[in-house]
């Protein structure tokens, strides 16, 4: 997974505490330096990628992504 926040960009491989968390809750609670409505503007952005791939807010996220 890709992420971006004001110019810098976050590599992350998921762990097993990711399984079945929706990708805007993970976000939140993982990066909690980002209120959850910043989280969703850069997803909709299409600057939140799993898999070199946008995706939306409400993915259901997998280990290993």
């Amino acid at each position: 997974m890709t992420l971006v926040n004001e110019g810098c960009e976050y590599r992350e491989q998921l762990g097993p505490d990711a399984d079945g968390q929706t990708l805007l809750a993970y976000l939140s609670r993982r990066y909690s330096h980002s209120s959850r409505e910043e989280w969703e503007t850069r997803i909709t952005s299409g600057l939140v990628l799993i898999d070199s791939k946008p995706v939306h807010a409400e993915i259901l996220l997998r280990r290993g992504s």
